[in-house]
């Protein structure tokens, strides 16, 4: 079998397990809580543009990884496509889909595989360690921090030491140096490693999207609860970062469903309505899942009609 029609295949199973494990989460909404909500259809066009930006800076950072690496890229839209696609893996237990099928996708570029295994590994967890630092940020900027249950600031506290430490250049290199012999019985190349310089690029960037990834969510809750004031931007923030980074963390559970809900539904309780609060929680995951979803088909279309490759 070709590589293509290998492809072909892998894609085909990965969509039918993505929509299979969203069935089983939509049968569970109770969609009867929508009936009487009237949408400010407004506050959701704001939402659009924003939510989808930042989707596609994200790939940016990734490619940036791979580029300093001294790895060639002969399509962007090409590797944004691969993104969007692995992306989606999010919604499968154990989110290894996410980082795997960067790795087996993007093979097909012509990228090294071990490479793409190293700053798909690099990818998540500065994803990771720089949201929860902007959530705990935010959440302390908006002078609600006392609200934090004490289970989660411990969540937290691990969340960012344990990051840190794994991020530390010479940590992360040693264990994944390890971790690639173990698996693939051979030593890694020396020259793949990284380095401090390409840790703080691509930490600021990760930064920068976690800074305003809190807007389009807060927008979407102003939807269902317009009196929502525009001085809760910040705390909305911090806590859809907050899941969204528990939610990763938590592996074993698609996407976080059901952790990121909860952690959401906890804190934002203290400036929603009880009434408004649980279809806030479900608004925003559904949100979330159609946001994603268009992105993968724009990123589909984009590679199809617009690519043209190029070598840099």
């Amino acid at each position: 079998m070709d590589k293509k029609k290998r492809s072909t295949y892998v894609s085909i199973v990965l969509y039918v397990l993505i929509f299979s494990f969203l069935a089983f989460y939509f049968r569970k909404i109770e969609w009867s809580k929508f009936y009487d909500i009237e949408f400010n259809w407004l506050y959701i066009l704001l939402s659009v543009p924003i939510s989808l930006l930042i989707r596609f800076v994200s790939p940016l950072a990734w490619v940036f990884l791979i580029k300093s690496f001294g790895q060639k890229i002969n399509s962007y839209l090409q590797l944004n496509y691969v993104y969007a696609k692995s992306w989606l893996g999010r919604y499968i237990p154990g989110s290894v889909l996410w980082i795997a099928g960067k790795v087996y996708f993007a093979t097909e570029q012509g990228i090294s595989k071990k490479v793409l295994l190293l700053t798909s590994f690099l990818e998540a967890a500065v994803q990771v360690f720089t949201g929860a630092v902007v959530a705990i940020l935010f959440i302390v900027a908006s002078d609600r921090l006392p609200f934090l249950q004490s289970q989660v600031r411990y969540v937290l506290l691990l969340i960012l030491i344990g990051f840190a430490v794994f991020l530390y250049p010479g940590v992360f290199n040693f264990i994944f140096r390890k971790a690639y012999k173990i698996v693939k019985k051979e030593e890694l190349d020396e020259s793949i490693r990284f380095r401090w310089s390409t840790l703080l690029q691509v930490g600021i960037i990760f930064s920068l999207i976690h800074a305003v990834s809190g807007i389009p969510f807060f927008f979407i809750l102003k939807t269902v609860y317009p009196a929502l004031e525009y001085s809760e931007l910040i705390y909305v923030s911090g806590v859809t970062t907050l899941a969204g980074v528990i939610g990763i963390v938590v592996i074993f559970v698609p996407s976080g469903l059901g952790v990121r809900d909860g952690i959401q539904l906890v804190l934002l309780s203290k400036i929603l309505p009880d009434e408004i609060v649980i279809v806030s929680v479900i608004l925003l995951r559904l949100w979330s899942i159609v946001l994603d979803f268009a992105f993968w088909l724009i990123s589909y279309v984009l590679k199809t009609f617009f690519d043209r490759p190029r070598i840099n």
